[in-house]
């Protein structure tokens, strides 16, 4: 697949558009993100969902994770089970809680060796094939041909309009957790489960499912 087919008009536009068309193109692949990392500095730059963008800020907290090690080896690492995975206890005891099984990370090759990975994550083990390894490799060679000009640019590149929407999203989540965790005097954690489990059941996205449950308690708003 060629990076150059997209004809949006921004950087942000066509990341995104890239990791949707993943998303959907891998069918095993829930989420997808991008990760990118400049010294001790590591961000998401573009993500499908807030469930995702989680599963890797926790690893950016904690220092440790397949997206991580990906990006800095620039190599391919994969998870079939992250229930029985020991590289990164700290990181899949979170995950697994929050709802992810496996998950698979492909590192970017970007210019001046600045290290970044394509990132998939699944709700059932052992997700990822060949097959569906194979398809991460082009869109993550895809995704690689955007960044490039940006990164050699700017390698802390703003995607501003996309991280904007990401804030906000983040920012209606954690309002949501507070309400649950209001109500069922459970952990930050456990919250978020909660609201990502009831994402998977209703087939809706976590952030659409924290909007409605701010607005129940808060029909006033």
């Amino acid at each position: 697949m060629d990076a150059r087919n997209f004809d949006e008009t921004s950087l942000d536009d066509a990341l995104a558009a890239l990791i949707e068309r993943g998303r959907q193109t891998i069918g095993a692949a829930d989420e997808i993100s991008v990760t990118l990392l400049r010294g001790n500095y590591a961000h998401t730059p573009v993500v499908t969902s807030n469930f995702a963008l989680l599963l890797d800020e926790w690893q950016y907290e904690q220092g440790q994770g397949p997206c991580l090690d990906a990006a800095a080896c620039a190599a391919t690492v994969t998870a079939a089970d992250l229930t029985t995975e020991s590289r990164w206890p700290r990181w899949t005891r979170r995950a697994v809680e929050a709802g992810a099984a496996s998950c698979a990370s492909v590192g970017l090759r970007l210019p001046d060796g600045i290290p970044g990975s394509l990132n998939l994550y699944a709700r059932r083990p052992a997700a990822f094939d060949t097959d569906a390894m194979s398809l991460a490799q082009g869109f993550a060679g895809s995704a690689a041909v955007l960044l490039a000009p940006a990164v050699g640019d700017d390698p802390h590149m703003a995607l501003s309009q996309h991280r904007h929407t990401t804030m906000q999203h983040r920012a209606v989540i954690e309002r949501a957790k507070n309400i649950v965790m209001s109500r069922t005097q459970c952990s930050p954690d456990d919250a978020f489960a909660l609201l990502a489990q009831q994402a998977q059941a209703t087939g809706r996205a976590t952030y659409e499912v924290a909007t409605t449950l701010i607005h129940d308690a808060h029909p006033e708003q």
